[in-house]
């Protein structure tokens, strides 16, 4: 599916860039939290969905070709939103409420804080041996989100373990927390560097890429017709 993506990104100009996203992002992020207010809508699923992804895949691509200008201080429109979704949580009852509405991962402000990470994080720059260490963990992150949250893994594996935890004390349940959190990301990120090595050996990138270029070509070809 990237193939269509990167076709759109590669070849709509940036006017028709910034309407498909802000279309995007008035029907999935502002529809979903506002308007239709059910987890099942276009099978979001609250963000955990491959739909979303695309979304977000294309506001990514966008980025990186022309930057965001929308607004200039990232940390702040970070800090902001952050305030406001926890604001909102408690005013509408928190999880057992409707405090969730600026929380689930299409919300506005969740998207708007990811964009504000994502520009920050983009323009830092970094000492030699910093840029190592993300380049060895940065191609696993992305298998760790998918990993976690396989359904093998997410229901049968982790949902209900750390139950205890809720009744630690605050600042051990902090330290809890970091820590699970931590072992969950290596855990993931060794299956994510062995899955890696296995398509490597087994060429399966080159494959895609194949199939990548002979669906281009049908693209091509159907446009000429």
């Amino acid at each position: 599916m990237d193939f269509i993506l990167n076709y759109l990104l590669k070849n709509l100009d940036k006017n028709m860039l910034q309407k498909l996203i802000l279309g995007s992002i008035v029907f999935f992020s502002i529809g979903e939290t506002f308007i239709f207010r059910v987890k099942e809508f276009l099978a979001l699923q609250s963000g955990y969905s491959f739909l979303w992804l695309m979304v977000l895949y294309l506001i990514g691509g966008y980025i990186k070709l022309y930057d965001w200008n929308l607004w200039k201080h990232d940390r702040l429109i970070f800090i902001e939103m952050a305030v406001l979704s926890f604001v909102v949580l408690l005013l509408l009852g928190g999880e057992e409420g409707h405090g969730r509405l600026l929380i689930n991962y299409p919300a506005p402000t969740m998207l708007f804080m990811a964009i504000a990470l994502l520009n920050y994080f983009k323009d830092l720059r970094l000492q030699p041996s910093q840029i190592k260490w993300v380049k060895v963990f940065a191609p696993l992150t992305f298998g760790v989100y998918l990993i976690h949250l396989q359904p093998m893994v997410a229901v049968y594996i982790l949902q209900g373990r750390l139950a205890t935890l809720a009744f630690e004390s605050p600042w051990l349940l902090v330290v809890d927390v970091v820590f699970v959190s931590f072992m969950i990301y290596l855990c993931c990120s060794v299956i994510e560097w062995g899955r890696q090595k296995l398509f490597y050996l087994m060429e399966v990138e080159t494959l895609a890429e194949k199939l990548n270029n002979i669906l281009v070509k049908l693209i091509y070809a159907s446009k000429k017709l």
